[in-house]
């Protein structure tokens, strides 16, 4: 039995546990369908039956590595690993072009590093959300309007080379992100406003030079369903409520993604459909459990703004830091499981994104394994001395 004052109990106490059991929910799943799939994407593309399916199991014993870490640090430490992490990225993004980038199917995202093929965007937004959150704490509390500056200058920095790559589904990741930032600080309404028309032309611009993203938009416009989206839809309808088994979905084979981008379709039709809306509500419970962890933490700093205590501006801090990381953790992992589950239902046009926590690849489990780590850091369980002031005493 572990001691009450041994650090690895003292850290499972103060975990947020919704998180982790979500997650370790959704990690279970993910190998499960990544196990089925494995045998037949190993066949069509000549490697072992189990191929995918170890070098996953291998990915998630690198993030369980990288997530236990992660989550014994503090806030203080969270942000300066996220400054180092995010500085790697970038210089990581612009070696793609000049060094040992890899293209995939047009587009040059993957940096070879011949052990291991790493996207160095994907493994960006851990970062850009803790540095996101840094910099809107400096504004909230200096209101000094460089700070948005200067997180408007490092989105473009991140959109410029994403459009270069081109990744324009990653490009909406960072601005969806953004947004929700902007709209979560107290910048006014006007300005907001008269900054997202630049923004709105630039996306449009990007759509209509881009190819094969006006191609995707332009066929959904006109109600035609691509190829491997109209399979997804009809192998999560051939599944049924319950599924026909594991490794017996025969459309889903047809799916040359079916253990990344389309894994919710496979897991749709040998799973049915019972089991993809138990998938949404876990994913509803790890949402929801960390937006009314960061409204108790909100509420808390209201008592705290009454107070001119110089000694608890580091409780101060650290709660609208947090919270700004709960939020934008939340928002994203919202916005890849809302894009990833529309596609597959031919709801929205084919956009290539992970599942979280499900899908297949390296750099999506090692970007999720420190998106979770910084977010038990934000939510971990807090104990807090803080003497009662009371008026005359």
């Amino acid at each position: 039995m572990l001691s009450r004052y041994n650090p690895v109990y003292l850290w499972w106490r103060d975990l947020h546990k919704p998180t982790i059991y979500s997650v370790l929910f959704l990690l279970g799943v993910g190998l499960l369908a990544v196990f089925s799939a494995s045998y037949h994407i190993g066949s069509v593309l000549n490697v072992s039956d189990l191929y995918f399916f170890n070098k996953q199991i291998a990915f998630v014993l690198i993030a369980f590595a990288i997530f236990f870490v992660i989550s014994f640090q503090n806030t203080e430490a969270v942000i300066k690993l996220s400054q180092l992490g995010f500085i790697c990225c970038i210089f990581a993004m612009i070696a793609i072009f000049g060094m040992s980038g890899r293209s995939v199917k047009g587009a040059e995202r993957w940096l070879d590093l011949k052990i291991i093929t790493i996207q160095p965007s994907e493994i960006l937004k851990p970062f850009f959300i803790v540095i996101s959150a840094y910099i809107y704490f400096l504004y909230e509390r200096t209101r000094n309007i460089l700070y948005p500056v200067l997180h408007g200058f490092l989105y473009c920095i991140i959109a410029f080379l994403l459009f270069l790559q081109p990744d324009f589904g990653m490009i909406l990741t960072y601005t969806f992100l953004t947004g929700v930032l902007i709209l979560l600080s107290s910048i006014r309404l006007k300005v907001i406003l008269y900054s997202s028309v630049p923004v709105c032309i630039a996306i449009l611009i990007a759509i209509f030079s881009l190819s094969h993203v006006r191609t995707r938009i332009l066929h959904f416009v006109k109600g035609e369903k691509m190829y491997q989206t109209q399979i997804a839809y009809d192998a999560i309808k051939h599944g049924g409520l319950f599924g026909n088994g594991l490794g017996a979905g025969e459309i889903s084979k047809r799916l040359p993604d079916s253990h990344n981008d389309f894994i919710f379709a496979r897991i749709g039709e040998e799973l049915g459909s019972l089991f993809l809306i138990i998938i949404i509500c876990v994913f509803g419970v790890l949402l929801f459990s960390n937006i009314a962890y960061a409204k108790k933490e909100q509420d808390f700093y209201s008592e705290l703004a009454f107070n001119s205590d110089p000694s608890l501006e580091k409780y101060q801090m650290s709660i609208i830091v947090n919270n700004y990381i709960i939020f934008l953790t939340v928002a994203l992992i919202f916005f890849e499981v809302f894009v990833n589950i529309s596609v597959n239902l031919s709801l929205i046009p084919p956009k290539g994104m992970a599942l979280p926590f499900i899908s297949y690849g390296g750099s999506s489990m090692f970007a999720h394994a420190f998106l979770i780590g910084f977010l038990c850091v934000a939510n971990r369980r807090k104990y807090r001395f803080i003497p009662i002031y009371q008026s005359g005493v």
